[in-house]
């Protein structure tokens, strides 16, 4: 091989220079040879790229990733060959709902709620996107289908997800399904709907109307009334407050009133002794945001056994 040195006259190159030279059409690479010099030498293996939009990666060689679906991101997954794939933005992203908006129906408030939107981005599942636009629908729990429950009739003190679903055909319509966790995988969609997107729960109550109260930005619900879920003298040990009735399952955060007769600490903690717990001085009323287990449960505790009340205001959700 060809060597060419050069020595006393300024710096060589830390990183290899790729050229490529005219006779053979070939790329050679110089690079220091470890003696002040230089050496001509083999770039070694040509691309694998061959089309507009291809992705350089590596496996076990160099390796060709071809250019994905229109919308789809880069993702990392120790799956593929070379750990990374095209994929849909997730269905747990909230930035894809434009100007959207959900309320309780003016006239029919106790069993209807309205969904508004400039535009929604739906998935199917196979985590494809398909965004619809100019969204306006009303479901109602005493109907079944589109608009309507997905399966079976309404139940009484009972937690319901709140859909929009779609048709490949961009029809749109609302959906309530009863308990599950807010995953697609919940769902029976009505004939010829596809789509969906979780925003959200609404519960009922014993005679199965709606408990009302405010959504907020996609991800806080904040009840009209408090509702109360203590009433006694305090624990003065660690004791377990579930919430479940109050807040949906992926509430992250409760936020409650506390009503006590006089000055006393107390101190809240999601549940389970290895989480940190957060302390509170409370005067007649204060406001507390605790966090809860993925059952809605926190801990609490008192300095005192004062007779105290607790009240649920509200709660933020995990991944909407």
């Amino acid at each position: 091989m060809p060597i060419m040195r050069r020595k006393g006259i300024g710096q060589l190159p830390t990183d290899a220079t790729l050229l490529k030279t005219t006779e053979t059409d070939t790329d050679l690479r110089l690079a220091p040879d470890g003696s002040g010099g230089v050496t001509w030498g083999s770039a070694g293996d040509s691309s694998p790229l061959t089309t507009k939009g291809d992705i350089y990666t590596f496996s076990t060689d160099n390796a060709r990733l071809p250019i994905g679906t229109d919308n789809h991101v880069l993702t990392a997954d120790s799956g593929e060959p070379t750990g990374v794939k095209w994929a849909a933005l997730s269905a747990t992203k909230k930035a894809d709902k434009l100007n959207f908006d959900m309320k309780f129906n003016a006239s029919n408030p106790t069993y209807q709620i309205d969904i508004d939107a400039d535009s929604i981005t739906m998935y199917n599942t196979s985590e494809e996107a398909k965004t619809v636009s100019d969204v306006n629908v009303t479901v109602d729990i005493t109907a079944s289908g589109a608009n309507g429950l997905d399966t079976g009739s309404e139940a009484s003190s009972t937690w319901y997800s709140i859909w929009t679903v779609a048709k490949e055909d961009g029809t749109v319509a609302g959906l309530l399904h009863a308990g599950g966790t807010g995953v697609i995988g919940d769902l029976t969609f009505p004939s010829g709907y596809t789509y969906a997107r979780w925003h959200g729960w609404a519960r009922n109550d014993s005679s199965s109307d709606f408990l009302f109260g405010h959504w907020f930005n996609h991800e806080a619900f904040w009840y009209d009334d408090n509702i109360q879920v203590y009433g006694a003298a305090a624990p003065t040990t660690y004791t377990d407050l579930d919430v479940s009735d109050e807040c949906p399952p992926k509430t992250e955060t409760v936020m409650i009133n506390i009503w006590s007769a006089s000055l006393w600490q107390k101190r809240l903690r999601r549940n389970g002794s290895v989480y940190g717990e957060r302390p509170y001085h409370i005067s007649t009323q204060s406001h507390a945001v605790p966090d809860v287990d993925e059952n809605q449960i926190f801990e609490w505790r008192a300095t005192s056994a004062v007779n105290t009340q607790i009240y649920v205001r509200g709660y933020w959700l995990d991944g909407v």
